[in-house]
């Protein structure tokens, strides 16, 4: 199998299992009511004071509630770009290609820190 057809089978694998974990997580919202404490209407109100910086990723995986699939699903949909960058990576390195394996490296810096580094700054 063709390096590019590993990179889109990785990432509809990934579009598919993200889409399903947030379609699981509505479904457990909807069927239990509401989430972490908090009714469906409030959770949809367009002036609602749920606030998800203030739901912790501890909170939200020891309640097992709808919003713990909803997170995990959101987790699946943002690492697809880190994994890509880093496959790509991988290849250049095979390839010796130093060029794209600096432009590379420095893409995969950048959204390490972005998804790392700048919430915990920003809290």
């Amino acid at each position: 199998m063709a390096f590019e057809d590993r990179l889109s089978l990785i990432l509809t694998v990934g579009i598919l299992a993200s889409s399903a974990l947030m379609l699981i997580g509505i479904a457990a919202i909807l069927i239990q009511g509401g989430a972490a404490g908090h009714s469906i209407k409030s959770l949809i109100a367009a002036n609602t004071t749920v606030n998800t910086r203030s739901l912790t990723l501890q909170d939200a995986f020891s309640s097992l509630s709808g919003i713990t699939a909803i997170y995990l699903g959101i987790m699946v949909l943002v690492s697809l770009p880190v994994l890509t960058v880093a496959a790509l990576l991988t290849r250049y390195i095979g390839r010796r290609d130093n060029l794209f394996i600096a432009i590379n490296a420095v893409v995969l810096l950048d959204m390490l820190v972005a998804i790392f580094l700048i919430p915990y700054f920003l809290h």
